[in-house]
């Protein structure tokens, strides 16, 4: 779906910036083919790369240790962590966390289930005995949207 739907905006918008710049040589009409052109790009470009990411099984790595959280690209120590928490959704849990102003979800693939995600708790709560300003929610928190 993340794939499909750029790619029908992109071709809709082709459609529309076609059909204004055949219509006619007035400026406005030039100006709004070439912008759903630009859009048409756009859209065209993420989903591509949503197909692209599909195609090649892109994963986005998750890795939570005794130094820190991993999450794609991106490390943060616990020191940098304030909370760590599952979020119960109907089909598993999502682990999140907030570090400074920021929130950052790390779904796996597949959501862990509630007996998971207990058990990662307990584990972490020994590791972060060293780290008394992070909480850690020893159960997930429900989804406001489940």
């Amino acid at each position: 779906m993340a794939a499909i739907l750029p790619l029908l905006f992109s071709v809709a918008f082709a459609v529309i910036s076609s059909q204004a710049l055949a219509k006619g040589d007035e400026p406005l009409q030039y100006r709004v083919g070439c912008g759903f052109g630009f859009g048409s790009l756009v859209f065209g470009g993420f989903g591509l790369y949503a197909l692209l990411g599909w195609i090649t099984n892109r994963r986005i790595q998750v890795e939570i240790n005794a130094d820190g959280i991993v999450n794609g690209t991106r490390f943060w120590r616990w020191d940098e962590v304030n909370s760590f928490t599952g979020i119960l959704y109907y089909n598993g849990v999502c682990i999140q966390f907030n570090s400074g102003w920021r929130t950052v979800q790390a779904p796996t693939t597949p959501l862990l289930t509630e007996q998971q995600y207990i058990g990662l708790a307990q584990e972490l709560r020994r590791i972060l005995v060293r780290f008394p300003n992070t909480e850690l929610a020893m159960h997930p928190l429900k989804s406001s949207n489940s």
